[in-house]
């Protein structure tokens, strides 16, 4: 099984961690949507910046730091 974290990068590009073992990720309407094994969704504005499937983790950049 594959699961991965999921990190935002703030304003000074460090990781906060927004979601532990997301089992899926999908977009709809230009937002991204996390769903982890137990089916909790979690929803956020911005783009994708890294994923690391070996490293088992996803970054993203906000919608307000992006140009």
């Amino acid at each position: 099984m594959c699961l991965s974290n999921v990190y935002r990068l703030n304003a000074a590009n460090e990781r906060e961690l927004l979601m532990k073992n997301a089992a899926s990720m999908a977009m709809k309407d230009g937002k991204l949507i996390f769903t982890n094994l137990m089916g909790s969704r979690a929803v956020f504005e911005g783009t994708i910046e890294t994923v690391d499937l070996i490293n088992n983790y996803i970054l993203i950049r906000p919608a307000e730091q992006t140009d």
